[in-house]
């Protein structure tokens, strides 16, 4: 795992292997929190992983409800 250091308004990108690019930006940070805001092509599916999490308890759940 990379870990970096960004402040307000700063940002970083990740290009794939065929050269497409993801940009993540630090619109707010606390303490305790960050706001980000994810430029990526169309194509690409970005989630939170407690978002991931909690649609596959619910698919699990109904498989076995």
């Amino acid at each position: 795992m990379l870990v970096i250091s960004r402040n307000h308004q700063e940002s970083l990108t990740i290009t794939t292997p065929t050269g497409e690019q993801i940009t993540i930006r630090i619109l707010d940070a606390s303490r305790d929190s960050a706001m980000l805001g994810i430029e990526a092509p169309s194509d690409f599916m970005v989630s939170r992983e407690d978002s991931v999490a909690r649609e596959t308890w619910k698919s699990l759940s109904r498989h076995t409800g």
